[in-house]
């Protein structure tokens, strides 16, 4: 089964909507869901402090301030996908 990590902090509005998001997906692509909160993690936090909600499979990520959920199903289905969630 393919792990989804989606890098958040404590009261982001848009990782909220994100999370719900992926969520939502799981019911018709089952993945498992690993959720990071980047406070924890001197390193995450400066790599990720601007860019949340950040959705990561493998060695792909999408990173942006707000999530598409056609970008996201093609990230996690494991298709080549854009950073960009326009």
């Amino acid at each position: 089964m393919r792990t989804v990590t989606f890098y958040t902090k404590q009261g982001c509005h848009l990782c909220e909507d994100g999370l719900a998001l992926v969520q939502s997906l799981q019911a018709s692509v089952p993945f498992a869901l690993e959720i990071v909160d980047i406070r924890h993690d001197p390193e995450l936090k400066a790599r990720y402090r601007e860019l949340i909600p950040v959705v990561r499979v493998g060695d792909k990520e999408l990173t942006c301030e707000t999530l598409n959920e056609s970008a996201l199903r093609q990230l996690i289905r494991g298709g080549e996908t854009s950073k960009s969630c326009e």
